[in-house]
């Protein structure tokens, strides 16, 4: 979605957004931003009612390019009939941080037959997603490149309070440890929760924020109460305006593993915030690494430390780190991705694919 809004502002592209099911947290938000879109209508990832693989047809005829970002082999199939350039961009779901289901071996499978056969170009938003990629869906075969994600990055000084009272007065003149994410198994939310048990020990001005909502809310819960934190612990639920709580953080944390990218680290960076993750977080350790190492973890025992460097060190507004981690973020607009896309597109109408 963000995507197309940037590719509105490229006068050589017309978009259109092709979407399965008519469901999720994002269709409202669709609506609003006015972008072409069509709804297949299909019930579920193997619906091969005629209907329905005539409306795809349809669609992917119509199209000069088809961009593609998530493997669903119907859909996939009647893309490739179509005889069209199609460019898939791998996102990086990995199976990780859940049990790997028997749907998800069968599409590794058949993604293996039909990506090669039928993309020309593939596209990665991280070294880690691509290293894994080749080496699970067979994809190193397809001429591709490494486009990260991009965001529309806004100045901090835009960025509004918190909108809830109760949550402001929550973590008002204390030092605030956050993270906002989805609560799923590959965030490993369960180290950031330790780690700041250990830092949190001789201290009553800390509090973490949780910002965010998902399948293990209740054992993050637990784990909460487990580590004795309630009543220094903030569970927010899931926030449309999770800028303004991120800004409210004096360190940012993203504990994740095996994370494909992390946009996330991007949007805090953004904001001038420091920002720490692990040495095994995948590609969104490819966003601070080199620029700010300190700030990559092994265990829950450096990041505790590296809180409390923080901590000691929480007047100080060194203006030149500011600069530099929002400069970083700079990296990872949606307008640099968008145009390193269209140069995809452009290569792919260009050139007959490199099978």
């Amino acid at each position: 979605m963000d995507l197309s809004l940037a590719q509105r502002s490229n006068v050589r592209l017309e978009t259109q957004i092709l979407i399965g099911c008519r469901k999720g947290n994002f269709i409202d938000k669709l609506n609003e931003t006015g972008l072409t879109h069509t709804f297949v209508g299909m019930k579920n990832g193997n619906d091969v009612r005629p209907s329905i693989l005539k409306l795809l047809r349809n669609k992917f005829i119509e199209a000069d390019i088809i961009h593609i970002h998530t493997f669903n082999p119907i859909v996939y199939l009647m893309a490739g009939l179509s005889g069209k350039k199609i460019i898939y961009t791998v996102h990086g779901n990995f199976f990780f941080g859940r049990k790997k289901r028997i749907t998800d071996s069968i599409n590794q499978f058949l993604s293996k037959l039909i990506l090669p056969a039928f993309t020309s170009y593939i596209t990665y938003n991280s070294r880690f997603s691509k290293q894994l990629s080749d080496r699970l869906f067979n994809t190193g075969k397809i001429k591709g490149v490494i486009i990260p994600n991009g965001i529309f990055l806004e100045n901090s000084s835009n960025t509004e309070m918190i909108p809830d009272k109760n949550h402001r007065d929550f973590i008002a003149d204390k030092f605030v440890v956050g993270t906002s994410s989805r609560f799923v198994g590959v965030k490993r939310i369960d180290r950031l929760i330790q780690g700041f048990a250990l830092f949190a020990k001789d201290k009553n001005d800390v509090v973490l924020m949780l910002v965010g909502d998902g399948i293990l809310k209740n054992q993050i819960e637990m784990w909460v109460k487990d580590q004795d934190i309630q009543s220094k612990t903030l569970l927010t639920g899931f926030q449309s305006a999770v800028r303004s709580y991120q800004n409210s953080m004096d360190v940012c944390v993203f504990s994740s593993q095996n994370e494909a990218f992390g946009l996330v680290a991007v949007e805090t960076l953004g904001l001038g915030k420091p920002t720490i993750v692990f040495k095994d977080a995948g590609g969104m350790l490819e966003i601070v690494e080199n620029e700010f190492n300190e700030d990559i973890v092994e265990d829950e025992q450096q990041l505790c430390s590296r809180l409390n460097y923080y901590y000691k060190n929480r007047n100080s507004k060194d203006k030149e780190l500011i600069t530099r981690r929002m400069n970083l973020a700079a990296d990872y607009t949606i307008q640099k991705m968008e145009e390193r896309i269209f140069q995809v597109y452009t290569d792919a109408i260009s050139k007959p694919a490199e099978k």
